[in-house]
């Protein structure tokens, strides 16, 4: 989850046009990741970047520029494995990468929910999202008592319970003996093991009205990738 402000646009780009992903962003840092000038860029090629035609990448130029000029302040990134419903996440569930997977399972569903960009805060290492706190959240340590604002959280943990259903159904289907195919080398993993996806706490603060994030501190303008 990245969010990107004017300073990282880069319309000098070499492959086109391009911005900067914003990498490493607070979760990446706080699980040690470093790295600089993580591109989205056209010339559909790339060697780590996340490359597209010029076509779409125009597209996405544009709406950013005249959001912008709009008065927009910034606008999020959000990159997934694959579109993360039940039947997707029953597919994949013998993946390594499973559990992290379900924590940005947690963001997808936000945006799904409210159809806006979620608030995004890191803490214990993990993503939160639409989380209110008194305390300050710091990415690499424990996560204070937050809420969720109504009626987000009953929103959320409704679509949740009904996501939860239909996974279990799904994972039946592709896995009907029960033990799910494990990545290589690994150990096979029963089914009912998978999808421990944590519950928002239930109680809410008055709500809040603002639900995107506004990002202002920029990293420095990106050279061409």
């Amino acid at each position: 989850f990245y969010t990107i402000t004017p300073a990282q646009m880069n319309p000098n780009s070499s492959f086109y046009l391009s911005f900067n992903l914003g990498f490493p962003n607070a979760y990446d840092r706080s699980h040690g990741r470093t790295g600089s000038h993580l591109m989205v860029h056209g010339a559909c090629s790339s060697a780590g970047c996340y490359a597209m035609t010029d076509d779409q990448i125009a597209e996405i130029y544009a709406l950013a520029r005249e959001a912008f000029e709009g008065g927009q302040r910034a606008f999020q990134v959000h990159a997934f494995p694959f579109r993360m419903t039940p039947e997707n996440m029953a597919r994949h569930a013998g993946h390594q990468h499973f559990e992290f997977w379900e924590m940005l399972q947690e963001g997808y569903q936000h945006f799904e929910v409210t159809q806006l960009p979620p608030q995004v805060d890191v803490c214990d290492r993990r993503y939160i999202f639409n989380a209110v706190a008194a305390e300050q959240f710091s990415a690499a340590e424990q996560c204070p008592d937050y809420t969720m604002p109504e009626p987000i959280a009953s929103s959320f943990q409704a679509a949740q319970a009904e996501h939860r259903a239909a996974f279990e159904v799904a994972l039946a289907e592709y896995h009907p003996n029960g033990v799910i195919a494990p990545a290589a080398g690994e150990p096979a993993i029963a089914a009912d093991q998978v999808m421990g996806a944590a519950t928002p706490q239930p109680v809410a603060p008055p709500p809040i009205a603002t639900l995107g994030t506004e990002t202002v501190a920029a990293p420095p303008a990106a050279p061409n990738p």
